[in-house]
């Protein structure tokens, strides 16, 4: 699909939508308490809940076949609970494919489960047990989270040991949240964390419904921050989603920014960082490449197709200052991309013009500084090409 967009000041009331991150966490948990029937979803419709509540409803057959779509967090965390269950068989879409899954593999191999396939489609069969599960923090957060929800279904006691720091810990940290909200204990331990077996999930006696979703948000702030009107509603101020985080640093750059924990919001960011007065240098990026697509290369490919500067390093990305102008940019079926690139779109503003003095066949434009200058030329150029 091709959109055209063009600038204009946005306002408005916008509610948050209930958070996918959430929601899939509450659906996991109540389906293995017996009742997913309880997850208040009210209204929220996303193809990663459907592929949720497709696999929890697949796994119920005597022989389990889980499509997970595009949806790497509903693979991740169902691979560990499908062992657990005594096993299934995963598949997904060619771009899901793609996701790093060996870490999780190899620990689950390495407690008793038989995995057919090294990629997607895979098999998982056997009798997974309680043990030592070694895998990096740093791949990706979801692999912890999978663990968590499998591993007190065991009939043994599990540690989970991160051979690496671990990353997006705020995800992790709402898995717990759910976990104890269905009485199901994890301890945090000084590499990883402590999972007693033989556990059972409990249906919480309060209403279980997802909060708002602080990263479907994130696009709107970013929109106030360059200029944008739009009161949000429907957000949780003391929400442990790592992406609340926006509404900090939509105003806090130029600078130095750790997205460790935020990689999500990175394309919103270098947006934002384009429109500073100084370089803004985005550091622990280099997982960015194994999103849904590679977010790393397409945020520097996004802000110089859109007419600004920037460089993807090994494991950062640098943004240099220079206003976005506008032009065609390939979302690569990402839709964080895509958000990115409609929230420049509403700061591309001529404000710049002192003044213009037309010819016969020539146009003296007077503008506020060098910057200015090329934005001018370059749209110029854009329109006499289109005519």
């Amino acid at each position: 699909m091709i959109a055209r967009l063009f600038p204009a000041a946005l306002r408005g009331d916008v509610t948050a939508p209930p958070s996918k991150s959430d929601a899939q966490r509450l659906l996991i948990a109540a389906w293995l308490a017996g009742d997913i029937d309880r997850v208040q979803l009210n209204g929220a419709q996303s193809a990663d809940i459907a592929a949720c509540v497709r696999c929890l409803h697949a796994l119920s057959n005597p022989e389990p076949c889980l499509d997970c779509g595009d949806s790497g967090a509903v693979l991740r965390f169902l691979t560990p609970v499908a062992a657990a269950l005594g096993g299934a068989r995963m598949t997904g879409s060619h771009q899901l494919a793609a996701r790093p899954m060996d870490a999780l593999l190899h620990a689950l191999a390495a407690n008793g489960c038989r995995v057919s396939g090294g990629s997607l489609p895979f098999s998982l069969s056997g009798a997974l047990r309680g043990g030592v599960y070694a895998l990096p923090g740093d791949v990706s957060s979801q692999f912890i989270s999978g663990l968590l929800f499998a591993l007190p279904l065991l009939g043994q006691d599990s540690q989970i040991r991160l051979t690496s720091p671990l990353r997006s810990a705020g995800y992790v940290d709402m898995t717990r949240d759910v976990l104890r909200r269905f009485g199901v204990r994890s301890m945090r331990t000084e590499n990883g964390f402590s999972v007693p077996g033989g556990q059972t999930y409990r249906l919480p006696a309060h209403e279980l419904a997802p909060e708002g979703d602080w990263s479907g948000a994130a696009v709107w702030l970013a929109v106030n921050a360059l200029g944008g009107r739009i009161a949000l509603r429907g957000l949780k101020d003391g929400s442990l989603q790592s992406d609340r985080r926006m509404a900090q640093l939509a105003c806090a750059l130029p600078g130095t920014v750790d997205i460790a924990d935020i990689p999500d919001l990175l394309p919103l960011l270098c947006v934002l960082a384009a429109f500073q007065p100084a370089a803004t240098r985005f550091t622990h990026a280099g997982r960015l490449r194994y999103k849904e697509s590679d977010r790393l290369n397409g945020c520097a490919r996004l802000i110089c197709d859109l007419g600004g500067l920037a460089q993807a390093e090994e494991d950062a990305l640098l943004v240099q200052p220079r206003p976005l102008t506008g032009g065609e940019t390939d979302a690569r079926g990402d839709h964080r991309m895509a958000m990115a690139a409609a929230a420049a779109v509403d700061a591309m503003q001529i404000n710049c013009i002192l003044g213009t003095i037309a010819g016969d066949d020539t146009i003296f434009i007077a503008v506020s500084d060098e910057v200015a200058s090329d934005l001018i030329e370059k749209k110029i150029e854009r329109i006499i090409q289109e005519r």
